[in-house]
């Protein structure tokens, strides 16, 4: 019996695997059950019956994902709050740029297709309630105003950093480019509303963000001369 699930389980990881390829390839649209079957090495009634249709493989790759990012987070645990929620915005993007073809291709269909709303407002979820608990743990240090509702300041550090992985994907921004610009906005919106010793680890992160987007002007102005 257990060698039974073990061996269901490997077949399930492996349509995932190669539904996530098939869709850095070519986009979601080349996502059929026939190609995945193909792909995978199974048949086509074992992704119905491991997996579901084309938007259940669609939905469980991204929630395999989302699993795995919180797994990352959750190594972040030991840091102080408003490293936590400059951690969260640097693992998002090292996730993203750990798979960048697949990610690209992920990015642009969960923004364009009706059928990737529920994935999207999983993610998105997930993302949020991350920042959330940081800000939650920066209030509960006394290190965030007073005014700040930490459910809507975590929403406001998820568009921002949708909006420049969503650059990234469409190649407005290069992935270093993606790094400094999720790093210095969460930066940026987090200064509104911190006091005390955050704001000074803050402004030194921003700092460095910028340091890093000048070297790297100065360096490309040099090498077109």
């Amino acid at each position: 019996m257990a060698l039974r699930a073990e061996k269901m389980a490997e077949r399930r990881e492996r349509i995932l695997a190669s539904a996530r390829e098939i869709i850095a390839e070519g986009g979601f649209e080349a996502l059929t059950t026939r190609a995945l079957a193909r792909r995978a090495r199974v048949t086509v009634p074992t992704i119905y019956n491991l997996v579901g249709a084309k938007d259940a493989v669609l939905f469980a790759a991204v929630e395999e994902q989302t699993a795995r990012f919180l797994g990352a987070l959750g190594e972040s645990e030991d840091l102080s709050p408003p490293a936590r929620a400059l951690a969260v915005s640097a693992d998002c993007v090292e996730e993203l740029l750990r798979a960048p073809r697949y990610y690209r291709a992920l990015l642009r269909l969960l923004f364009s297709s009706t059928a990737a709303v529920d994935s999207r407002r999983s993610v998105g979820r997930t993302v949020v309630s991350q920042y959330r608990r940081a800000l939650e743990a920066l209030d509960a240090s006394g290190q965030l105003a007073d005014w700040a509702v930490p459910a809507e300041i975590a929403g406001r550090l998820g568009v921002h950093l949708t909006a420049v992985a969503l650059q990234w994907a469409t190649d407005d921004l290069s992935d270093e480019e993606f790094r400094r610009t999720a790093a210095l906005g969460t930066c940026l919106v987090l200064l509104g509303v911190a006091e005390g010793e955050a704001r000074s680890l803050l402004v030194d992160a921003a700092r460095g963000s910028q340091r890093r987007a000048q070297g790297a002007r100065t360096a490309r102005s040099a090498g077109e001369r």
